[in-house]
């Protein structure tokens, strides 16, 4: 399934959560809309306008209240800084000046909430982490410092995650970054560098563990995979099956695949032959071009993405090669050997075709089609 038209209010999709009843919120840059296990929507960007700050609310991160599930979001917005958004009523409230106790609330562009184990939100901006503890409203913040030297920014923050008591960020400008919640330092896990665990760049879009000695991470630059135990990195790239080299996400299904979401549109990779499947509009999907944050696995095992032009849901064990509708172009030769081109759309389960075709003075003979999913293009054998 696929939505296009999901919300006149929205325009891109930048954040996707899944509340403890199982319906989803879906973000964009004009606030954000629910989505029903029925497929039905409810629009809860009432009053949003109104009480913060008058403006269009861009609610580029979203997290569910781990006190309050069901009842009340935490918004991170594309300029406005953080917001307390409650369901029921629609009531939304800008966190800033004496709202919270402790240090001040700091940047205006917060880019990643996460809930640490320790029941903390953590919260990036432009300007760096703040910890909040929602219950007395302390906050805390740690400004980019990395070795002693203090950094102006880590640039956006894409993703926070937790791993063994260390929460790492995935910046724009550093690498991954590890935080110690304990001593509040900063220290970098990758990065670019002359080593054999060198990123191809520092821009990183998101970032997986898949257990303790390997790593997924996606960056602007490939899909890299990182490996603990001999400290050595591999880097994917259109050049070994990739659709486009900016990755925005990284998704485990029960099988053990990972899918990507790309500039364009959506990679299945297979671990254990390195070899990947790519899925485009042609596939079915709303657009090619995806958004940073924008993805998550459903508690059922269901997959959404979210792009430019709306998200999609799908299951990704009911989503092969053998039924997929792929334009196919076949070659027609003449008996004067001049070549025409024919735009045929097959269907399902097409792995070869024997075809002899005799018409007027053009005759079309193909003894195989050999499709390789990997590739933008169609191998004819």
């Amino acid at each position: 399934m696929r939505f296009t038209n999901f919300s006149q209010s929205l325009k891109s999709i930048r954040s996707i959560i899944q509340l403890k009843d199982g319906s989803v919120i879906v973000s964009g840059y004009r606030g954000f809309t629910r989505l029903y296990p029925d497929f039905s929507m409810e629009d809860l960007n009432s009053g949003i306008y109104e009480e913060a700050s008058g403006l269009s609310l861009s609610v580029f991160s979203l997290i569910e209240d781990i006190r309050e599930p069901n009842k009340v979001l935490w918004a991170g917005s594309e300029g406005g800084g953080l917001y307390k958004f409650t369901i029921n009523n629609k009531k939304i409230e800008m966190i800033k000046g004496d709202y919270t106790k402790g240090d001040f609330f700091r940047g205006e562009f917060v880019t990643s909430l996460f809930w640490g184990s320790d029941s903390m939100l953590y919260i990036g901006t432009e300007r760096g982490l703040h910890i909040l503890n929602t219950t007395t409203m302390f906050l805390k913040f740690f400004p980019p410092t990395i070795g002693g030297d203090s950094l102006v920014s880590f640039g956006i923050i894409y993703d926070l995650d937790e791993h063994n008591n260390t929460i790492y960020l995935s910046t724009e400008r550093n690498g991954i970054v590890k935080f110690d919640p304990r001593s509040g330092d900063y220290s970098s896990f990758l990065s670019t560098g002359v080593s054999p665990a060198s990123l191809p760049t520092n821009d990183i879009r998101a970032l997986y563990f898949k257990n303790d000695d390997t790593c997924y991470v996606a960056t602007n630059s490939g899909f890299c995979v990182f490996d603990r135990r001999s400290n050595k990195l591999r880097t994917y790239t259109m050049q070994d099956g990739l659709p486009n080299d900016l990755i925005y996400s990284i998704l485990e299904d029960d099988s053990g695949k990972l899918w990507l979401s790309t500039n364009l549109g959506v990679a299945c990779f297979n671990p254990k032959t390195g070899r990947f499947i790519n899925y485009t509009k042609t596939e079915g999907l709303p657009g090619n071009e995806f958004n940073s944050k924008s993805y998550l696995k459903l508690k059922n095992g269901d997959m959404i993405f979210g792009g430019v032009e709306g998200f999609c849901v799908f299951n990704p064990a009911a989503i092969t090669s053998d039924n997929l509708k792929t334009p196919i172009q076949l070659s027609l030769t003449s008996v004067f050997s001049r070549r025409k081109f024919l735009l045929v759309n097959l269907g399902i389960k097409l792995y070869s075709i024997q075809l002899s075709i005799l018409k007027k003075s053009y005759i079309l003979i193909m003894t195989k089609i050999t499709l390789d999913w990997s590739l933008p293009h169609l191998t004819l054998m």
